[in-house]
């Protein structure tokens, strides 16, 4: 029998039989129950805390050519997701778009990078290099409708052991006819946990309108 119809019942004064009245009792205590959780799990104002899987962490589309960009990173996430689009204001074709953790510009950080150029596959280790390379943007003798992207992931940024890296490189020009695309694997050589990142490139400012996003997760 519903909730309701108990309450039916008692409104009209009706004797409830013992198994209603153990059912009654039974939605009381699950009352109580769920009462106790949302009054240990609401905040001040009283909006309900449910964890969020998915979280943002920060968004910025630059107003002006910007030489770096440090973001705090908070942490309540285990892992990150961090995506670029934009243009770099170096004379090349394109530039390396770096990051750096908790401000560490020593030689902590390796990485694997793999690409095709055109057609053609190629590939490059860096060992004890001064940042992580995250992606590359296009740069100032690429087309002017040209843009570099990447998708980069961060894995166990609160762990205690080293923090892995996956990038997905966008499409970027050696010269006007050879566009390259691949992929970057890293690690940041540090046990402590990340507390802010920096992205950075290689030469030149990050060139206002490039934009970057960030993303935690459980």
């Amino acid at each position: 029998m519903r909730f309701s119809d108990l309450l039916a019942k008692l409104a009209n004064q009706d004797r409830l039989t013992p198994q209603e009245l153990d059912q009654l009792k039974r939605y009381g205590n699950e009352t109580e129950q769920r009462n106790s959780f949302v009054a240990g799990n609401t905040t001040p104002s009283g909006d309900l805390k449910v964890p969020q899987p998915f979280g943002f962490i920060y968004f910025n589309k630059l107003a002006v050519d910007t030489a770096s960009i440090t973001i705090p990173i908070p942490s309540n996430y285990n892992h990150l997701m961090v995506f670029g689009n934009g243009r770099i204001t170096s004379a090349a074709y394109y530039e390396r778009v770096g990051g750096r953790f908790n401000g560490d510009a020593g030689a902590n950080y390796t990485y694997q990078n793999l690409q095709s150029v055109t057609t053609f596959p190629a590939s490059a280790a860096f060992i004890n290099d001064t940042s992580v390379s995250f992606g590359t943007f296009a740069a100032a003798s690429a087309s002017a409708d040209a843009r570099g992207s990447f998708w980069t992931t961060v894995t166990d940024v609160q762990g205690d052991a080293w923090k892995g890296l996956l990038s997905l490189r966008g499409l970027r020009y050696i010269d006007a006819t050879n566009p390259v695309g691949g992929y970057i694997a890293g690690h940041w050589q540090s046990n402590s946990k990340v507390q802010s990142m920096t992205l950075l490139p290689d030469t030149g400012s990050f060139v206002a309108g490039s934009i970057f996003s960030v993303y935690g997760l459980l």
